[in-house]
């Protein structure tokens, strides 16, 4: 029954599609996970807990130069597939622009911050890195389902490259620094990107890069939900890293890193079948409203097939896993794991925030995005400064669950309306 019923939101097109990001996903994210691994083990926990630091801001830079476009861009490709080379051109060069202002930015604060020369220099260049996605046009092969290209782009040219020069790194360059594994992963993602961006123009759609302002304009202020929401996302993700350097120190950054990576690699999953769903979340508008809950309610069982075997093996396994992964280090972690494992599972609803936005109900959307942020915030903190990582682990879970509840009210509502 549950596999006729998927077969009605998902079709082979869009399997193919899944199965080419998870691929992509995967093995970028095993290269990734495997580099980080490398850093934890072989730099140390005070290096690891520097590089996660700077991740964490390169996250918080990432939200910026996104500034919310791309899932804009998605959806009015979707709605107007004719606009969508004008839409793709302008969204690029507009997002340009974003993205040299907040490195100006990022570059000033740095200056100031107290960091050491080493922590400065791992910050700039992730934030670098994670500034080019600009050009990656991840969504836009979702919305005009293609998304096998983009993976190939990643497997061929990112993955491959970063993986190629880190070991060139690792075993020609004794002694290397961290920096310079750091290096090679902007090196990547620079190939990465104009690949990508050639492949979209060649394979998908022909972009000719032609500027309207008045259309940037439109983009910049129907992304500013959009923008508003995905920044307290990243704070909901980024700040108990934030957080624990400030209070804690970097070794506790590293404690709770060491647990957090390992459910990013599950994450991958989630990736992979969001991105081909939020294009199909988003034409939900076309059809009776009548179907909205049994569409969204089985997208939430079929994610559960994944997240609740994901989620018992971290429970019962969590010591084994941690073991095996860092070589005997950060046993600490342990616990940590077990926590985030029940957070996962948490997760598996957030799709239907994405229907509150793209139906109808964005200022909806951003009082829960901003409830779950409050929530988390005083939760974590308080958590954090009386049990240190652990406590921060707890937070997030809590106040996903509380969020959660409140979301489920929320679409309740929003779908009886509708009917």
């Amino acid at each position: 029954m549950l596999t006729k019923q998927i077969g009605q939101i998902i079709d082979k097109v869009d399997i193919k599609n899944m199965l080419g990001v998870l691929l992509g996903d995967f093995l970028g994210q095993g290269i990734n996970y495997a580099v980080n691994i490398y850093i934890a083990v072989h730099f140390g926990a005070l290096i690891f807990g520097m590089v996660n630091t700077g991740a964490a801001i390169a996250n918080y830079v990432a939200v910026i130069v996104a500034f919310g476009i791309p899932v804009i861009l998605s959806k009015n490709i979707v709605q107007q597939p004719n606009k969508a080379a004008e839409f793709i051109a302008t969204a690029i060069i507009t997002r340009l622009g974003i993205t040299i202002l907040a490195l100006t930015a990022l570059g000033l604060f740095l200056l100031f911050a107290n960091y050491s020369d080493e922590e400065k220099q791992i910050i700039f260049l992730l934030s670098f890195s994670a500034s080019l996605t600009i050009f990656n046009l991840d969504q836009s092969f979702d919305a005009l389902r293609r998304s096998i290209y983009h993976s190939m782009a990643r497997l061929l040219t990112f993955n491959l490259v970063y993986l190629l020069l880190v070991l060139i790194v690792v075993n020609k360059v004794e002694g290397a620094p961290v920096v310079y594994v750091v290096m090679s992963l902007v090196v990547a993602s620079m190939l990465f990107s104009l690949t990508n961006l050639i492949l979209f123009h060649k394979k998908v759609l022909n972009i000719s890069f032609s500027f309207n302002p008045v259309l940037a304009k439109e983009l910049i202020v129907e992304a500013l939900p959009i923008l508003f929401t995905s920044g307290l996302n990243v704070v909901y993700l980024n700040f108990a890293v934030s957080y624990l350097r400030e209070s804690q120190g970097l070794f506790a950054v590293a404690e709770y890193s060491a647990a957090s990576r390992i459910i990013l690699i599950l994450i991958m999953f989630d990736v992979a079948v969001m991105r081909i769903l939020v294009p199909k979340i988003s034409a939900l508008i076309r059809i009776p409203s009548n179907q909205h809950w049994f569409l969204l309610s089985n997208i939430a069982l079929y994610r559960a097939l994944y997240a609740v075997p994901f989620t018992l093996v971290l429970y019962f396994h969590n010591e084994w896993i941690i073991e095996l992964v860092y070589q005997g280090q950060y046993k600490s972690a342990a616990p940590l794991l077990k926590v985030f494992g029940f957070w996962y599972m948490g997760t598996i609803l957030n799709h239907f925030g994405t229907y509150l936005y793209t139906n109808g109900y964005a200022s909806r959307f951003v009082k829960w995005m901003t409830f779950k942020l409050v929530i988390f915030l005083i939760i974590s903190i308080t958590l954090t400064n009386e049990y240190g990582s652990a406590g921060a682990a707890y937070g997030l879970v809590l106040s996903e669950y509380i969020a959660a509840f409140a979301l489920i009210l929320l679409l309740v509502q929003a779908i009886r309306r509708k009917n």
